[in-house]
């Protein structure tokens, strides 16, 4: 039977030819769990698209039989026939402990109901989430006090929300009081969190794991196969590109503007100090000519079919709004694949009504951890403090804004690699600070070492056959951010 101490035990493992060439930024290949529904012909080449694209090892694709046919699953049949399958086999696989991305392909149901409570937490809730929002928040699904639906649920969020109160006392439905901001800082599921966003010291705490559907291929309100390959092929293009466009704060008076108006203007003024282009102004949609890094809207319906405005590779598309992820034929509201199919990297939208709400938005700061240099899974995450009502459509790993470090290892490394059995590794990068460095052979972490270290590994431990070394610099910065290098080799 599936209990929630089977998922914390799981995620709380330890970390512990010719030559091919990637380099990736954000969480990195090797911390992503890539979920196909394997009786979907779609899902199945969306996930082989995405694989490659983001050299992800085969160990860390996880192929589901029946899973629930339609649009809805209970949390019951989310645990039992989608969490639970994964994380067996990705505990069985020994890569349990690195993952930190669970990243469904096309062909799986996009909400998750559930018989809302009466608590204080949950007067404006509804009895529906999404499957990423509750991804995330899996650590939570089995307590009986329904904490998913918390104002506070992400602790992971970079910021203290200043809720305003109506006349009985409860969270005002209008405006937000705003949101305090705490710098960006790099995610991992096994980091614990505490209030604010800050990382704990000890073990003690909830922990998440980021999570995005690569597309929503639906012949009603969906995209078709092709976007969604496009978008995925965009967004990888789209890495260490550090875009000039303009990030766009739009408000038109509506409440769903107005619920974050409040930041607007301080989340630009950052940008701005960051070297970057922002402007808050008013309308729904930017009028401006200048190429597009982002846009912050709220309106109910964006006409993007007469619309001129260019997204540059890797922007996010926000807007607030009711059934933004809703795909059925009588919803009348934009949907969030239209922004994938205008360009978008990744867009996000609500699957069943959340009121205006902020704490189930992203707040104006979204933009401010994505141009940090966070991937767009954390950067997300990082800027909405309740996100089990939010289905977050895209690529997570990318980062255009990242800081490519240039990683090399030390002459002769390959030949070594290719006729010796015992091999040594002395990596090291010519600028930039680096914190340490990490190996993994065939997708599964082996060791680390400091700067100035030295790591070996025998070739006569592993299989006969073909193999795969990557080789990580991680940052030493908050942001954390991974260059890696990927040779395949032979074992007789």
């Amino acid at each position: 039977m599936f209990v929630l101490a089977r998922i914390r035990l799981l995620f709380l493992v330890c970390f512990l030819g010719s030559a091919g060439f990637r380099v990736l930024a954000g969480g990195g290949p090797e911390g992503v769990a890539l979920i196909v529904n394997r009786d979907d012909a779609s899902s199945i080449r969306v996930a082989e698209h995405y694989a490659e694209l983001r050299g992800i090892p085969e160990s860390n694709v996880v192929h589901l039989e029946s899973v629930p046919l339609g649009d809805v699953v209970s949390i019951a049949e989310l645990k039992e026939r989608i969490l639970q399958p994964v994380f067996t086999a990705l505990a069985e696989r020994g890569i349990a402990g690195q993952i930190d991305y669970l990243v469904y392909s096309v062909g799986f149901p996009t909400r998750v109901s559930f018989d809302s409570k009466a608590t204080e937490h949950t007067w404006v809730a509804n009895n529906e989430g999404s499957l990423t929002g509750m991804t995330y928040l899996y650590q939570f699904l089995d307590d009986e006090k329904q904490l998913f639906l918390s104002p506070n649920s992400n602790l992971y969020f970079g910021g203290e929300m200043r809720r305003t109160k109506d006349e009985a006392g409860r969270v005002a439905l209008d405006a937000s009081g705003g949101s305090d901001f705490r710098e960006p800082f790099h995610f991992r599921a096994a980091y614990a969190w505490g209030q604010g966003g800050g990382r704990l010291a000890g073990q003690a705490g909830p922990r998440y794991l980021i999570s995005a559907m690569l597309g929503v291929v639906d012949e009603e309100k969906g995209n078709s196969v092709e976007e969604v390959l496009e978008s995925l092929s965009r967004s990888v293009r789209a890495d260490y590109s550090q875009p000039e466009g303009v990030f766009y704060f739009m408000d038109n008076g509506d409440v769903r503007t107005k619920t974050r108006s409040w930041g607007f203007e301080e989340a630009a003024e950052r940008l701005r100090g960051m070297g970057l282009n922002a402007i808050a102004e008013k309308g729904s949609l930017p009028s401006g000519e200048e190429a597009i890094a982002g846009v912050m809207s709220g309106s109910a319906q964006l006409d993007l079919e007469s619309w001129q405005g260019e997204l540059l590779r890797g922007a996010f598309f926000d807007n607030l709004t009711s059934f933004g992820a809703r795909f059925s034929a009588g919803n009348s509201q934009t949907v969030i694949s239209e922004f994938i199919r205008s360009g978008a990297a990744a867009a996000s939208g609500a699957v069943s009504e959340p009121y205006a709400l902020q704490f189930k938005f992203p707040t104006p700061y979204l933009f401010v951890n994505y141009a940090s240099g966070l991937s767009l899974g954390e950067a997300y995450y990082r800027s909405v403090a309740s996100p089990y009502n939010l289905l977050l459509v895209g690529d997570p790993l990318c980062q255009p804004y990242a800081n490519k470090l240039d990683l090399r290892l030390q002459e002769g490394f390959e030949a070594e690699l290719a006729s010796k059995e015992h091999v040594r590794l002395a990596p090291w990068v010519d600028a930039g600070e680096v914190a340490y460095f990490t190996f993994a052979i065939d997708g599964r972490f082996v060791g680390r070492c400091p700067v100035g270290g030295l790591w070996s590994f025998e070739k006569e431990e592993l299989s006969k056959g073909e193999h795969r070394l990557s080789v990580v610099a991680v940052s030493d910065d908050a942001i954390a951010s991974q260059t890696r290098v990927v040779f395949e080799f032979h074992v007789e």
